[in-house]
């Protein structure tokens, strides 16, 4: 532990910093120094993110420890992960060169393995060589994963404790490791491990054939298993793939690990919902370099750290993406000379958003809100206003917003929307788009964000005024009256209605609502719809209706229809 380079140093974390808490404690235990909650006389650096504590800032400084910021610190690990990389460069090396003639007693006679064990390794090596860096490079133990060290952590401890959620639901950008740490793990436990592609056995039928069938049957080994579903989100587009899926897992007496690229589609709701879940976060440049060098040692090879971090970049921090590409590229001098094919990275809302808020220059900000120009507004709408400079009265949380910026971001999404008109109204100018950007998006994105990307509750609430102006026009087609005409009329009936609530005269009210097919569901949402105050209604007026409506309300034909119907009609032989 003395030879380390962070021997005998303590480190302690404060505020906001983007490279994760956990990870970042790992690599100051991995260099040998050690970190602490408190700060004490014997703490060496205080590292400081954005919004640190006051209180161990004042602190730090009345006992004069150093204060580093985020980057200070990465620069600092980074130049300490640099003296192991030699230890790594030889350790690789000598797991790939593989000699076969240790196993030649197995093979055959051990003495024609030795005559020649020259040529058997120059044999053994090609392969090495040939292989692609991504998959020679692939870690052998979990030591060897960059980054997302509590991620690796819950993923460990999920597959040894049998009294968890049958399923684990891991989600994070491609290329960051999250197949290859379910594989190692389960190889340094020693469980089975049964892996499919979700994506080759989406339907229902491949599921119980494939999946439902192997896991049925007893193991020749008598070890624990896991069923590994990795690109479980490519089973959305089948119809009842991930219904089957979701049985599976809650009928079998195995536990499911479920790997998925975007987990915000809807119908991975259900499984999440049913899951433990673990999200690998995007790696920093910084904690790649280190393993990047390791790697170019070991091949002889030699890249300055600008062309690194350009690499490392333009790849969106894809691990095996960037190994590709570092092959490709391993005797370039010069970052003009860098060939990179291009990728189409999809980028997930959420990511973008929080890219918006984070001070990025204009032009990168403007090519983010192309990416989906139509739902970014709604979503900085959403944000802009949570980023509020005070927590339930308390002290200052965040100091870089102020009531002029907000107000600075609220006329710019006002102005924004008078924009928005004039592009998907009648005039149709597209033209205005870039502009429409600056004021949606780049204005309100200059508040320094803190609080958890949400989705807008516009989208939700508008999908309820639609389902009602449905029902509206629907009402207004069968009185053969035309849709202005009928508002005006229906808003007296909703009138009426709240009348009838407010007097407890729920029998009334449920004939009406009744005679009108009105539905019980939606009726407080459109009084809010056509601004209808209700007032003195009580809570057990409110349960008589519903217990009423849903006594006298009418049978619909569906269920009689969906009896005649036959599941197989649907089913092609």
């Amino acid at each position: 532990m003395k030879n380390l380079p962070l021997s005998n140093k303590t480190f302690v974390f404060t505020g906001n910093m983007e490279m994760d808490r956990e990870e970042a404690t790992y690599k100051v235990i991995e260099l040998g120094g050690r970190c602490t909650k408190a700060l004490s006389g014997k703490t060496t650096f205080l590292v400081a993110g954005d919004n640190p504590g006051q209180s161990k800032m004042a602190k730090a400084k009345k006992l004069k420890i150093e204060i580093l910021n985020e980057v200070e610190f990465i620069k600092m690990i980074s130049v300490d992960m640099d003296q192991e990389i030699d230890k790594n460069a030889k350790f690789h090396s000598s797991v790939e060169k593989i000699d076969i003639s240790d196993f030649g007693e197995s093979i055959g006679d051990s003495a024609e393995w030795g005559k020649e064990p020259s040529k058997t390794k120059d044999k053994n090596t090609i392969y090495s060589n040939v292989l692609g860096w991504a998959e020679k490079y692939r870690p052998r133990n979990s030591n060897e994963i960059i980054g997302n060290k509590g991620a690796l952590e819950q993923i460990r401890e999920f597959i040894g404790n049998k009294e968890n959620k049958k399923c684990l639901f891991i989600s994070g950008s491609p290329g960051l490791g999250k197949t290859t740490a379910v594989q190692v793990i389960c190889k340094e436990l020693n469980v089975e491990l049964l892996e499919f592609n979700a994506s080759d056995v989406r339907s229902k039928k491949t599921l119980v054939e494939q999946v439902k069938n192997k896991i049925s049957t007893n193991s020749v080994l008598k070890g624990k298993r896991i069923v590994l579903m990795d690109e479980v989100d490519g089973m959305t587009s089948d119809r009842g793939g991930l219904a089957e899926l979701n049985q599976i897992i809650k009928n079998s007496n195995v536990q499911f690990i479920c790997i998925a690229n975007d987990r915000q589609h809807l119908k991975l709701k259900t499984l999440i919902n049913n899951s433990s879940e673990v999200k690998f976060k995007k790696l920093l440049v910084a904690t790649i370099l280190p393993r990047l060098k390791s790697i170019l040692k070991s091949e002889g090879c030699f890249l300055p750290d600008t062309v690194l971090t350009e690499i490392c970049m333009r790849c969106n921090q894809d691990i095996r993406y960037i190994l590709n590409v570092l092959q490709r590229n391993k005797d370039i001098k010069n970052i003009k000379d860098l060939k990179v094919e291009s990728k189409d990275i999809s980028k997930n809302t959420f990511e973008i958003v929080a890219q918006l808020f984070k001070p990025l220059n204009c032009n990168k900000k403007l090519e983010l809100f192309f990416e989906d120009y139509t739902i970014l507004p709604l979503f900085m709408h959403e944000m802009y206003i949570k980023a509020h400079a005070f927590e339930w009265g308390k002290r200052k949380i965040n100091e870089d917003v102020t009531i002029e910026k907000i107000h600075m971001a609220s006329e710019a999404l006002s102005f924004g929307d008078v924009i928005d008109g004039q592009i998907h109204g009648s005039a149709q100018n597209y033209s205005l788009l870039p502009a429409f950007g600056l004021f949606s998006c780049l204005i309100p994105g200059q508040i320094r964000l803190n609080s958890q990307i949400v989705f807008p509750q516009y989208l939700g609430k508008l999908s309820k005024i639609t389902s009602i102006g449905k029902k509206i026009a629907n009402m207004a087609l069968s009185s053969k009256v035309n849709m202005e005409d009928f508002s005006i009329y229906f808003c007296v009936i909703l009138q009426r209605l709240s009348f009838l609530l407010e007097q407890s005269l729920v029998m009334e009210c449920v004939g009406l609502m009744l005679f009108y097919d009105i539905d019980k569901d939606m009726l407080y949402d459109m009084f809010k719809l056509f601004n209808i105050e209700i007032k003195n209604i009580s809570s057990k007026t409110k349960s008589s209706l519903t217990k009423e409506y849903n006594k006298h309300k009418p049978v619909t034909s569906i269920k009689k229809e969906a009896k005649s119907i036959n599941e197989d009609d649907f089913i092609s032989d």
